[in-house]
């Protein structure tokens, strides 16, 4: 009772190290309520995840334009943005470059996206053409680098393709 009765204590704690590393605070305090309004705008402007959190990666080297990129309403996140560099300054650390390195090897640029993996389960099921998946899979095995020849792993699906698409933990 006394193991399962910290779990939530411990998984909380977890939580916090993981956010915190994404968002590239060195340490942690009070960036809770932070977090999760990053969460909430880019849930509300529909923001692909994967590529805010990568993206956030170059704001903090001193390049907001390919995160603003992202954003249908960018006034919220510039002021997101202020807020989040104050924190980042708590930390004490000066180089903004180290933070954008630490922040780059926390969140991958390539992931797993659905519509390319259907396309290489379709390949190779139906026409028994294992291209696809050998280059997604390719892609895959770099994650956190950003080579161009699998930039378009990185590309979110097209709304056409995820309309009405619904997934599931484990898909």
């Amino acid at each position: 009772r006394a193991v399962i009765g910290g779990v939530a204590t411990r998984y909380q704690a977890g939580l916090v190290r993981g956010k915190s590393g994404k968002l590239g605070w060195a340490g942690q305090g009070d960036e809770a309520a932070l977090a999760s309004e990053w969460l909430a705008m880019l849930h509300a402007q529909g923001v692909d995840f994967t590529l805010a959190w990568r993206r956030l990666a170059d704001a903090a080297a001193g390049n907001d334009l390919l995160l603003e990129a992202l954003f249908p309403d960018p006034p919220p996140l510039r002021d997101w943005l202020a807020r989040w560099r104050d924190r980042c300054d708590r930390d004490g650390e000066s180089a903004a470059a180290s933070r954008a390195q630490r922040m780059r090897r926390a969140n991958p640029w390539i992931i797993a996206r659905n519509h390319r993996v259907e396309e290489a389960l379709t390949a190779a099921s139906e026409r028994d053409d294992l291209v696809p998946f050998e280059r997604l899979l390719a892609a895959l095995r770099n994650p956190f680098e950003e080579l161009p020849e699998y930039a378009a792993y990185a590309v979110p699906a097209p709304v056409a393709v995820t309309a009405g698409y619904q997934t599931f933990c484990g898909t």
